[in-house]
């Protein structure tokens, strides 16, 4: 098993779209992802109508990204459309390369992932 499918978490990680995974967006609401001895720390979260799916946490550039392929900046246009999501390795975090989840068309192709 990979080392970080070990790691239990209730959102979606890099480990859990590779290979990429075409969903089916439910809906967007913000939600405390703190851990539980933690301060609150509320974010944007992507739900999807695809059963055993954990939300994903939205980051600025998720978020933009979202809006592009969708042609929509208002998130209840996305209900109902679908992306790919995918694992980037080449994602920093505070000078040190971590990976990360991206966002795609679920129709793109120009993308080697």
């Amino acid at each position: 098993m990979n080392i970080h499918k070990m790691k239990s978490s209730r959102f979606l990680q890099g480990v859990d779209v590779d290979p990429p995974m075409t969903l089916t967006i439910k809906g967007c609401k913000e939600e405390d992802v703190s851990l539980e001895s933690q301060p609150t720390d509320m974010k944007h979260c992507l739900y999807f109508q695809d059963e055993g799916v954990k939300p994903l946490v939205l980051n600025w550039t998720n978020i933009t990204a979202i809006a592009d392929v969708l042609k929509s900046e208002e998130s209840d246009d996305w209900t109902g459309k679908q992306i790919t999501l995918y694992y980037d390795r080449n994602i920093m975090f505070a000078g040190k390369k971590t990976g990360g989840i991206r966002v795609r068309h679920e129709d793109a192709e120009d993308l080697p992932f």
